[in-house]
């Protein structure tokens, strides 16, 4: 009997791909603890469900990477203003996270791992 549900794990990675750590502006001890504030904790876990009963995507990158669940027009969404799009270039404090990225880099990000 094939699954009967989909699970969505949008927010519990906590990496950063080793090519994309110079991007992001931070000290390693200040990533390290954006990364700790922002990550959904354990949510892989308290959702799990057997193979045979669901199937489960979980996003493999930091939501600092790229978030899964914002539009990719900035213009439609609402966090794109607080530098928290679909790609993150502010902090959870509004400090800089990253540099915005050129329309090309933005691009690359969004068929890597949101498309």
């Amino acid at each position: 009997m094939p699954p009967i549900g989909l699970l969505h794990v949008p927010h519990s990675s906590t990496e950063i791909p080793a090519d994309l750590r110079s991007t992001f502006l931070l000290s390693d001890e200040q990533l390290r603890r954006e990364i700790l504030r922002m990550t959904d904790w354990f949510t892989d876990e308290l959702f799990s469900l057997p193979a045979h009963e669901a199937n489960t995507i979980r996003f493999p990158v930091s939501r600092l990477v790229v978030d899964p669940e914002r539009f990719v027009d900035d213009a439609q969404e609402p966090m794109a203003a607080r530098g928290m799009g679909v790609i993150y270039t502010k902090t959870a404090d509004g400090l800089p996270l990253r540099a915005p990225p050129t329309p090309e880099e933005r691009q690359e990000l969004l068929d890597r791992f949101y498309h």
